[in-house]
């Protein structure tokens, strides 16, 4: 199984770009692989996983509103 996560975060104001470098860098750490800008994408096992890599993401996401599971 493979997870896959798209994401598009704004990077107008300084506050915005460090959120995006914080998400980037917890994506990193957590195992993902850059596909592309904003695609990332991490191998799983098992549902199991799956369920607990959706936790962590939604843990670590922007705090407004812009990521829907």
């Amino acid at each position: 199984m493979r997870i896959i996560v798209f994401f598009d975060l704004p990077l107008t104001t300084y506050l915005d770009q460090k959120e995006y470098n914080k998400f980037h860098k917890f994506l990193i750490k957590a195992g993902y692989i850059m596909m592309q800008e904003s695609v990332y994408t991490k191998l799983a096992l098992n549902m199991s996983i799956v369920k607990s890599e959706k936790l962590k993401l939604e843990k670590n996401k922007q705090k407004k509103d812009l990521f829907k599971f």
